[in-house]
């Protein structure tokens, strides 16, 4: 082990490898760039219409809140129950339910 330690004393050395690691680096990338097509998925964030419910299914109030995805404006759902007096919330996106919150039938 102490014999290859040696072999990085050198600046000299260590510089030129560097540098021929960056241009090795630079060829992929502009390669991969070059010949390969990107696709860019670009998600943009819609707004979701959340409904907080009372014991008896009616809607207290609602709130419209921008989400980048369904899977997290149901998470943020989750989060306003936690800190929330109220039982149930439905998660709305146009005119189509995404997600129904309800308090205890979260699964750990």
């Amino acid at each position: 082990m102490s014999g290859q330690l040696g072999f990085w004393k050198s600046p000299g050395l260590v510089s030129v490898m560097n540098q021929m690691t960056l241009g090795i680096m630079k060829a992929q990338v502009a390669s991969a760039s070059a010949y390969e097509p990107r696709k860019m998925t670009v998600q943009t964030p819609r707004f979701y219409r959340f409904y907080f419910l009372n014991e008896n299914g009616r809607i207290i109030t609602g709130e419209d809140i921008e989400c980048e995805s369904d899977v997290k404006a149901v998470d943020c759902g989750w989060d306003m129950l936690a800190f929330g007096d109220y039982p149930r919330i439905e998660v709305w996106v146009r005119d189509a339910c995404i997600g129904i919150v309800q308090a205890g039938s979260r699964a750990s």
